[in-house]
């Protein structure tokens, strides 16, 4: 996903006026031919929080459809800038859903709204996208779910609010990894301690018959699996899906 970039001349132009939430300015600029069609200038104004000069493009004919060249909508920018500096998104979000912005549309990736927001551990942003009718469980091509994305990302504060939300732990993509398997995998010990506290399997095994402890590459990711699993041994009985172990 693209950021906004500070480019030279008018459109520096329209990031500054953005910024400062200078609508007729970005008005004058619209006429001039500016904004509606180059997702970077759409972007600095979500980014910017400027829900004034969002009104100004929108009023403009703002497409819904526009996307950049990653397939980025508005709708998963303002879900990954939800919450910054203490401003919220809500209607940033509301807008783009008024004005025809598809909830399960993904980017180039497969990513939906709700995966980019887990991934960047945006936990306002998916308590509003799931109250808003969100699928939780909607998939990329490769089969993850926005769990999965969350503990790919190392979003520990995603996985406790997706969990809470009827989150799957035991979901898997299309070679039998869980999200725990993904974080053993990946390295990512703060999503590990937070999927282990939530009651994701230490014995799950993926369609390779590669167990939770045999994804851990690193020492560190390890030594957090055994501890949990000796401290919990409860737990650790009995193996979650995939080959089961003697």
């Amino acid at each position: 996903m693209q950021l906004p970039r500070r480019v030279p001349s008018l459109a520096m132009a329209w990031n500054d006026r953005a910024f400062y939430g200078d609508v007729e300015s970005l008005a004058l600029l619209l006429r001039c031919g500016m904004g509606l069609r180059q997702p970077d200038m759409v972007w600095h104004v979500v980014a910017s929080r400027r829900e004034g000069a969002l009104a100004a493009l929108l009023g403009a004919g703002l497409s819904p459809a526009l996307r950049d060249s990653e397939g980025t909508t508005w709708l998963m920018m303002a879900s990954c800038f939800f919450l910054q500096s203490g401003v919220r998104r809500e209607t940033l979000i509301d807008a783009a859903l008024q004005h025809g912005v598809d909830m399960e549309a993904v980017d180039f990736s497969g990513r939906t709204a709700l995966m980019l927001a887990a991934a960047h551990d945006r936990t306002d942003a998916i308590d509003y996208l799931l109250d808003r009718g969100a699928h939780i469980d909607a998939r990329d091509p490769f089969g993850q779910n926005a769990l999965m994305w969350a503990s790919m990302n190392n979003s520990p504060k995603a996985i406790h609010t997706l969990v809470a939300r009827g989150g799957d732990l035991e979901a898997r993509n299309h070679v039998g990894m869980t999200a725990l398997l993904l974080a053993a995998k990946n390295a990512k010990k703060n999503s590990l301690r937070a999927l282990l506290k939530s009651g994701a399997s230490p014995r799950a095994v993926n369609n390779f018959g590669q167990s939770v402890r045999e994804c851990c590459n690193i020492k560190e990711i390890l030594d957090i699996v055994e501890q949990f699993v000796t401290a919990n041994p409860s737990n650790a009985s009995h193996p979650a899906g995939g080959v089961p172990t003697p």
